[in-house]
């Protein structure tokens, strides 16, 4: 049966107490009225009661006190607890992103520095997965201050999980426009010309790169700007982007490039997504490059990340644990009322540095 327009009676005093709480109708370290008086005021038996008050607590509205009764607690979820929506889930994906693996690792680690709950839904992708509909429900209940994205939201569109009022939302995308998002985080800034500037340091001038397929720095007149001011050169046979999906190819492309015997090699190396790394250097090692002394490589990096240990690469990349920091900060800032930019750009960040 429905009752005011909810499925049931067990539906109906579920939100109409988690709405009184929200509402300060009962305030954080107040107490409840008593089962036999919720009973009593909701026409109800025990048994619907005792399951809205098991639910009330698993989301985290209340807790149980000896000798006091059912208290709301201080933290609500709807100002507390924060939801880390990953495009992809890792079960799905044989291939799974460095960057998604080091922002749930992160998140972890950081819930328990912060004493709040980070909530991790990997797969929000999936229009038929789990994790939407669990964000859906953790937006439509209150129960997270703000939702941040791993990646551009852009195939949540019409969903509550991005049109639903009064929900924080950070992204970590590139600038541009996305409705429901209220800041874009970008980054990591001044990665290539970083890594320009450390090989030019080191004497390099014959530069490789190993991207993604979505970008070309023969298309990039920027970048091309920063190589001629350092007079490094780059030829289009050494922009290589490698499918995401097959990362093994960098191996093989590695070994074409730095084959013994082969009179024009480049010097210095910039592998720009992390995914990539451990197949390049596979590579390098089957075709006995010395590293730094034959090839200088500059290599992406989620940080924190385990050390790489198979030869002496130079790390550059993004600080997750700043990156995530950012992103509960200007939640919780938004949820305040307070202003915030549509915009904030992170820059990259070397190994040592990352550390700190």
């Amino acid at each position: 049966m429905k009752l005011h327009g909810k499925e049931s009676k067990h539906e109906y005093i579920l939100d109409t107490l988690r709405h009184e709480i929200l509402t300060k109708v009962f305030p954080p370290e107040t107490r409840l009225p008593t089962q036999s008086e919720l009973t009593q005021r909701f026409q109800v038996g025990s048994g619907t009661i005792t399951k809205v008050l098991q639910q009330l607590t698993s989301e985290g509205f209340i807790t149980a006190k000896p000798k006091v009764g059912t208290i709301v607690l201080e933290k609500l979820p709807h100002l507390n607890n924060i939801a880390l929506a990953l495009p992809e889930a890792k079960s799905s994906n044989a291939h799974w992103s460095k960057y998604y693996a080091a922002l749930a690792n992160v998140a972890t680690s950081l819930q328990t520095e912060l004493n709040r709950p980070i909530r991790i839904l990997e797969g929000v992708d999936d229009p038929l997965g789990e994790a939407r509909r669990n964000l859906m429900e953790l937006i439509r209940t209150h129960q997270v201050a703000g939702v941040f994205f791993a990646a551009s939201p852009h195939l949540l569109r019409g969903t509550p999980i991005l049109e639903e009022p009064g929900v924080p939302r950070v992204a970590f995308m590139h600038p541009g426009f996305s409705p429901g998002i209220d800041t874009q985080i970008s980054g990591p800034e001044r990665l290539i010309e970083l890594a320009l500037d450390y090989l030019a340091s080191r004497g390099r001038r014959r530069i490789a790169m190993l991207s993604h397929p979505y970008y070309s720095w023969m298309q990039d007149t920027s970048i091309q700007n920063l190589l001629a001011v350092r007079k490094m050169v780059c030829p289009p046979c050494w922009d290589i982007a490698v499918n995401l999906d097959s990362p093994e190819t960098a191996q093989n492309i590695m070994r074409l490039m730095m084959r013994p015997g082969k009179s024009d090699r480049p010097d210095g190396l910039i592998i720009t997504n992390d995914n990539l790394v451990d197949d390049a250097i596979a590579g390098l090692v089957a075709e006995g490059i010395r590293v730094p002394d034959d090839l200088e490589v500059v290599a992406h990096c989620n940080f924190p990340w385990p050390p790489f240990k198979t030869l002496p690469i130079k790390r550059l990349g993004l600080d997750i644990t700043a990156l995530l920091r950012c992103g509960i900060d200007l939640i919780d800032r938004k949820r305040a009322g307070k202003k915030i930019p549509p915009v904030v750009r992170i820059d990259a960040v070397w190994e040592d540095d990352a550390k700190r």
